[in-house]
């Protein structure tokens, strides 16, 4: 397992290689992970960052985040850590700094249309050049548009479903089951609320958030991740029934909030 930590941190596949001031630059990251591994979009990405894709490969998963920066010079460009949902829970691997040396436009696609020699040539090459740009701005508006991410709730429901279709239940692994639905409740929650759930016992939770049904629920899978119970059969499809219900809920609790503020 230390080994496919280390891989994490190897440093990013930079495109394109000598990008010129504006341009969108994509920071590529190859993270080896056993295949019951889930990557877990970040909700928010520091420093004009933006995900573009994360898609699974034959070793693990292929994280896709991009950038644009608009002075000329060397930048340092600091991705977050890489979060993913594994059988033990919630991991976070480091994502190495990527050094960026970004030009002026006049080093770049300007002076070589300068360089040409005649007027008409110029014009065709600026005229090509547009039309390359508008047809590189469609497939990018297309590709961001396929690779949109969903909001909080609903990439939990989708994670806890693909826990329920590791078919953990029908080998026996009901703990299991429960504490991978466990730590993405608390995930979702620390998305939703903004505070570090995680990092926070039930009772603070309960303070926080006024929802008997959610603190049932809580301590329910504190009992089977920390205290050792091994919850039956049903006991643990049911989990998975509650979890999503609980998080539906509270989605729509908190939509309304913000409507009426």
């Amino acid at each position: 397992m230390i080994a496919l930590l280390l891989i994490a941190s190897l440093a990013p596949e930079i495109y394109p290689p000598n990008p010129t001031v504006g341009d969108p630059i994509t920071l590529s990251f190859e993270v080896e992970t056993p295949s019951d591994w889930l990557f877990l979009p970040p909700e928010r990405l520091p420093g004009g960052l933006k995900l573009l894709s994360a898609e699974r490969t034959e070793r693990g998963w292929r994280i896709v985040l991009e950038i644009r920066l608009f002075s000329p010079g060397v930048h340092i460009v600091r991705p977050p850590s890489l979060t993913f949902l594994s059988p033990e829970g919630v991991r976070e691997i480091p994502a190495a700094p990527a050094r960026v040396e970004v030009r002026s436009v006049s080093d770049g696609r300007m002076r070589w249309i300068k360089t040409a020699d005649r007027k008409g040539e110029r014009g065709r090459i600026i005229g090509l050049s547009l039309l390359i740009g508008g047809i590189s701005t469609t497939a990018l508006i297309a590709y961001r548009s396929s690779k949109k991410i969903n909001p909080p709730e609903e990439r939990a429901i989708e994670e806890i479903e693909r826990v329920e279709r590791m078919g953990l239940i029908l080998k026996g692994e009901t703990r299991k089951h429960c504490s991978l639905i466990l730590d993405r409740v608390k995930l979702y929650l620390e998305e939703t609320f903004g505070t570090p759930v995680r990092a926070m016992s039930t009772e603070e939770i309960g303070g926080l958030i006024d929802d008997p049904e959610l603190i049932s629920l809580l301590r329910e899978g504190d009992a089977v991740k920390f205290g050792g119970r091994i919850p039956s059969k049903r006991e643990a499809q049911l989990f998975a029934e509650r979890a999503k219900r609980i998080v539906r809920r509270l989605s729509v609790c908190q939509k309304d909030k913000e409507r009426d503020r």
